[in-house]
């Protein structure tokens, strides 16, 4: 039995991205759906 231990990798850049609430939505959707996806806050600066 062969395992896959990759997800998907989804995501947002934005500044400030600790005050965005959208990772905890979309996990719990994810894992609702029962995807192996993620959803990751990156904080950038604009330019």
């Amino acid at each position: 039995m062969s395992h896959d231990f990759m997800s998907t990798l989804t995501g947002s850049f934005a500044m400030p991205a600790a005050e965005n609430p959208t990772v905890a939505v979309m996990d719990a959707v994810f894992a609702h759906h029962g995807l192996n996806a993620r959803y990751i806050n990156c904080e950038i600066a604009p330019d």
